[in-house]
């Protein structure tokens, strides 16, 4: 695939044959015909998430029954520019006046890295805004994806994507150069060396403290079950099972405790770093869509609805805020702002942790998965496109 520039999204060959690729990817798995209305027969056979959404979403009601008004409020970045007309509340959520301080989520011949002009400005600081990189492309090459659905970034600053349907883990460079990649395989089985039966579809990644990189993913679709993979210097060194059927399952790693919480259909489930299990609650909600934690453990995710809803560790909610658009791929930064992925609108929003809107850090087609590195780097996954977009963090801040 030629490299490419401009605007990340605009790969239309790839993305006619991607439509309606992400209808069943998170909803719950009893209702999967109308969430996805291609997927059901083989993954490939994936129908249009972006196109078939809004109707599903215009016929839920979001329960607000178990939030309350509890949180704390982070101080807002002095960098942002506050964007007039914040989403409206709705229902009994409010938004709380303080918020805890949240980590930054470490929580991804192929197109090489090429980079777009960056935005021009009167102001001369402002024009030396580092330009994004767009890098990834169609295939099964090493830098080549096949729906790259979860990322994440190491505190070395390598991008992590879980290539999914190519089953494997891709390592990349802050550069968006490619570095190296492993086999999603499962521990004791001979799929380090590639057999295909022994690999899983790995679905989401995360990075614990220790650096090494936490997978979730399926060996089948549909699933009948979800595995858990630690691996290290990408080797397969520990793996747990988790009862329950799901499409597409998150995963993040809850820095403060170390526990590892997995997104499930409607359910989120809490295992201690051996796989021991600890905890589980519902949503009540028709499926989670991408899954992340703030330093005080809170867990914070989003579903196919409107909102960002965040739980205690227990299963109570703290706090729903709507997004007035489709929210996807969420982290956090080190200041406690909630980063989300708007599909439908095609940017990255930012959000105080309790929820008030503070500006758009950046306009992306397609944004899936996000991630925020240890420098304030922005990486957003478009799994429709097979490509990864890099914002440098003064142009996802500055000029985004």
């Amino acid at each position: 695939m030629a490299a490419t520039t401009g605007h990340p999204g605009n790969s239309s060959g790839n993305h006619d044959n991607r439509v309606g690729q992400l209808d069943n990817k998170y909803h719950h798995p009893d209702n999967r015909s109308d969430h996805l209305d291609n997927r059901s027969d083989h993954p490939d056979n994936r129908s249009d998430h972006h196109d078939n959404r809004s109707g599903h979403h215009d016929n839920r009601s979001d329960p607000h029954d178990s939030s309350s008004e509890g949180t704390t409020t982070a101080d807002r970045d002095l960098f942002f520019e506050v964007l007039p007309e914040p989403p409206k509340w709705s229902g009994d959520d409010q938004p709380a006046t303080t918020g805890p301080p949240a980590s930054p989520s470490s929580h991804g011949a192929s197109l090489p890295p090429t980079t777009t002009s960056p935005l021009i400005s009167n102001n001369p600081q402002e024009s030396d805004i580092p330009e994004q990189i767009v890098f990834g492309g169609d295939g099964a090459s090493p830098g080549n994806f096949s729906d790259p659905s979860g990322v994440a970034v190491s505190a070395d600053n390598e991008i992590v994507v879980a290539d999914v349907h190519n089953r494997r883990v891709q390592v990349f460079s802050m550069e968006g150069t490619f570095i190296r990649l492993f086999p999603a395989a499962l521990p004791g089985t001979a799929a380090v060396s590639g057999t295909e039966d022994q690999l899983m579809y790995p679905t989401d990644v995360d990075i614990d403290q220790q650096g090494h990189v936490w997978a979730v993913g399926v060996v089948s679709f549909p699933s009948s079950g979800v595995s858990v993979v630690r691996y290290r210097d990408g080797l397969p060194v520990a793996m747990f099972a988790v009862e329950r059927a799901a499409w597409y399952p998150k995963i993040t790693v809850d820095t403060r405790s170390g526990r590892i919480i997995v997104g499930a259909a409607s359910e989120v489930l809490m295992f201690h770093p051996d796989g021991s299990f600890d905890r589980s609650f519902k949503t009540g909600d028709s499926g989670i869509s991408y899954i992340t934690t703030d330093l005080q453990g809170n867990i914070i995710m989003t579903d196919i609805s409107t909102s960002v809803k965040i739980y205690n560790q227990t299963g109570h909610r703290i706090l729903t805020f709507p997004t007035n658009g489709k929210p996807l791929g969420v982290c956090t930064d080190s200041r406690g702002h909630i980063i989300v992925g708007d599909m439908a609108r095609g940017r990255v929003e930012v959000f105080t942790g309790a929820g008030e809107f503070v500006r758009t850090a950046a306009n992306v087609t397609n944004p899936w998965a996000i991630a925020m590195g240890p420098d304030g780097d922005l990486v957003v996954t478009n799994a429709y496109d097979n490509i990864v977009t890099i914002f440098p963090r003064r142009m996802a801040f500055l000029g985004g």
